[in-house]
């Protein structure tokens, strides 16, 4: 008893191969791609964020802190962005309990 195989079979076999080659090597190339999108916009925040910190401003700071929340939600920047946020007013509180910072006002 033998076995045979189709030309069409041994075909289709090949095509499915390479078709699911071409996919993959497509869907890391898209990966890729997001990857290096989000290492751009992490780096950008993490500018922002030294930045902000050489502030000495205070208005000023939060006003860009509070940027780098808004902008880079998503980001490690944004958490240590918020934690100086907090500890600015915090901070700002406990100097002069009258007049609070407000990060919404435009800055000059």
């Amino acid at each position: 008893m033998t076995l045979q195989i189709s030309t069409s079979f041994v075909v289709g076999l090949v095509m499915g191969g390479v078709v699911g080659f071409v996919m993959g090597y497509l869907l890391g190339i898209v990966s890729n791609l997001k990857k290096s999108k989000e290492t751009a916009k992490e780096s950008q925040a993490q500018k922002r964020f030294n930045s902000a910190m050489q502030e000495e401003d205070s208005k000023r700071k939060l006003k860009l802190m509070a940027q780098i929340v808004d902008k880079y939600p998503n980001s490690e920047w944004s958490d240590k962005a918020l934690d100086q946020v907090m500890r600015l007013r915090k901070e700002s509180e406990s100097r002069s309990p009258e007049p609070k910072i407000d990060i919404n006002q435009e800055l000059e």
